[in-house]
C-alpha cells in the first residue's frame, strides 16, 4: 500500500518549488501564486500533447515572440530584404554541405538537404522576386 503522508510531503515539497519558481519569474500572475492556484491546476483536465505544443508556440516572453509569431510592429520595423534572403539562403547551404561532407550516413545527411530545401523554398521564391 502507497504511504500516504511520503506521497503528501513529495507533493508538498513540489508544490513549494513550483510557488517559489513562480515568485522568481514574477510579473502578472507569478507574484501572487499559491497553493491555490496549483490546486486548480490539479483539479482541470490534463493537457494533451498537442495542448502544450500549441500553448508553447503561443508564448510570448521579455517581448520575445513564439514560433507562431503575432506581433506586427516588430514585423514593420524590420524590412526582410533582399540582402537578409540571401544571407539566409546561403547559411542553409552552409549547413547542407556541413551535414553532406561530415555525416558519414549519407542518407540521413540527403534527408536533412531535402528538407532543408523544402523549408527555404518560400524564401527562394521570395528573393526570386
Amino acid at each position: 500500500m502507497c504511504d500516504r503522508q511520503y506521497t503528501t510531503t513529495q507533493t508538498s515539497t513540489l508544490s513549494d518549488e513550483i510557488i517559489n519558481l513562480a515568485h522568481e519569474i514574477g510579473g502578472d500572475g507569478f507574484n501572487t501564486f499559491s497553493n491555490d492556484d496549483i490546486d486548480v491546476l490539479f483539479v482541470d483536465d490534463a493537457l494533451s500533447d498537442n495542448d502544450i505544443i500549441d500553448l508553447t508556440l503561443d508564448l510570448t516572453v521579455d517581448g520575445v515572440v513564439g514560433l507562431e509569431g503575432d506581433n506586427d510592429e516588430e514585423e514593420k520595423s524590420m524590412p526582410l530584404t533582399g540582402k537578409l534572403i540571401q544571407e539566409g539562403l546561403q547559411l542553409c547551404s552552409k549547413l547542407e554541405n556541413h551535414f553532406l561532407i561530415s555525416d558519414p550516413n549519407s542518407e540521413r545527411a540527403s534527408k536533412l538537404q531535402h528538407e532543408l530545401q523544402n523549408c527555404m523554398s518560400g524564401y527562394r521564391e521570395l528573393y526570386k522576386k
